[in-house]
């Protein structure tokens, strides 16, 4: 994927939200108000991307929910890409029950 700073727009059936993350070269960092997330890319094919993502809670707020349900947990998400966008689909490692639909559009 392209190195940069890319909006993120996630949903689950547990409830949506978005953050940033920033890409450079294999590695992903990134957050919202509630959870941080750090994770390796591996290009696949063409367009055709996997992406592993650690996810953990950073903020103790009662007002912010997770929306993978869990405190901490590992996405494994495979994606296509376009030159400012990509979309990633996937589940919840520890609870394979949750999908994960992520909608990325390059800042910067």
């Amino acid at each position: 994927m392209k190195d940069g700073i890319y909006k993120v727009e996630f949903k689950t059936q547990i409830g949506s939200g978005a953050g940033v993350i920033v890409i450079s070269g294999d590695s992903v960092k990134g957050g919202d108000s509630g959870m941080y997330y750090t994770g390796t890319i591996e290009e696949i094919e063409g367009n055709r991307i996997n992406i592993k993502v650690h996810v953990q809670r950073h903020s103790h707020d009662s007002g912010i929910t997770s929306t993978l349900g869990l405190e901490n947990a590992n996405l494994l998400l495979c994606g296509t890409e376009s030159e400012t966008t990509a979309i990633f689909s996937g589940k919840v490692a520890e609870n394979q029950s949750v999908s994960f639909e992520a909608h990325l559009s390059i800042l910067k």
